[in-house]
């Protein structure tokens, strides 16, 4: 029991804080290799990351309140695909094709400018 409340005290008191210890920030990474292209080059190696399970716990504890408060809040609006459970890419896109078809069958020129960010 006094372990439980230990860890439920250490949560909290980082979560006020808003800083996490060095000692949880700390991680052993290595790569692995994405069974194509040269071996030679980096960009074919994929980091994984070996954290400690308190600071997957902390991480957790932060993704649940940064992804409650707005919701609870009204402060995302209907239009918002990112970081909604059920939302995607696709849910966007789909919007972005329907305000198109719409405005075309109104009669309106539509416009759009899409970006790849992937490798920038």
């Amino acid at each position: 029991m006094y372990c439980l409340i230990k860890t439920l005290h250490t949560v909290q008191s980082v979560s006020d804080a808003g800083i996490m210890p060095l000692d949880f920030t700390l991680a052993s990474i290595t790569p692995i290799f994405k069974k194509r292209g040269s071996e030679d080059d980096v960009g074919n190696y994929r980091p994984i990351s070996c954290i400690p399970h308190f600071a997957k716990l902390l991480a957790k504890v932060v993704h649940n309140q940064l992804t409650h408060y707005p919701r609870q809040h009204d402060f995302s609006t209907v239009h918002q695909s990112a970081y909604r459970r059920g939302h995607s890419t696709d849910t966007a896109l789909h919007k972005v094709i329907i305000q198109l078809l719409e405005n075309a069958n109104d009669g309106q020129l539509s416009g759009a400018c899409f970006c790849d960010l992937q490798k920038c």
